[in-house]
């Protein structure tokens, strides 16, 4: 085996297991989904092949062109927004920028928040005077209060 087969097939076998999940958890439900809209099934009793007659119904369905409609407007509305936002976010932490600094403390105070805010809630828990773990041996468990 020369060193380029060798090296495309190592390829390859790097591939597998990502090529395999697409195929298991994108590919296959997508085949299902395909060949269940070609029937009628209540999942109580086995599908009927209606051939095109839920594409017909959908087509002629006034609210089917109405849901379409506004998911075409959000669509046309929410993406630039989404787009134009992080495009600025990102301006906002690049480097040799002077806001930079502020930036990054906004972005970081909710992890810094939610960790002092568990450990106050672990702080209150175990307190010795009122503390919820306190006084657990009234209900059949070992007191969890240190002292």
């Amino acid at each position: 085996m020369t060193a380029t087969r060798r090296r495309k097939l190592t390829g390859l076998l790097y591939l597998a297991p990502a090529i395999l999940f697409v195929l298991v958890f994108t590919a296959y439900p997508f085949a299902q989904m395909v060949a269940m809209s070609f029937t009628n099934w209540s999942l109580i009793a086995p599908p009927k092949p209606v051939g095109l007659n839920n594409f017909q119904a959908m087509l002629s369905d006034k609210q089917f062109w109405t849901s379409l409609g506004y998911t075409f407007k959000y669509t046309i509305i929410i993406t630039p927004i989404l787009m134009i936002g992080g495009y600025l976010l990102a301006l906002l932490v690049a480097p040799n920028t002077p806001i930079r600094r502020a930036t990054r403390a906004i972005v970081f105070i909710p992890v810094v928040i939610g960790l002092g805010v568990s450990s106050l809630a672990w702080v209150w828990l175990f307190d010795p005077t009122f503390g919820l773990m306190c006084g657990t041996a009234t209900v059949g468990v070992e007191d969890q209060c240190p002292g």
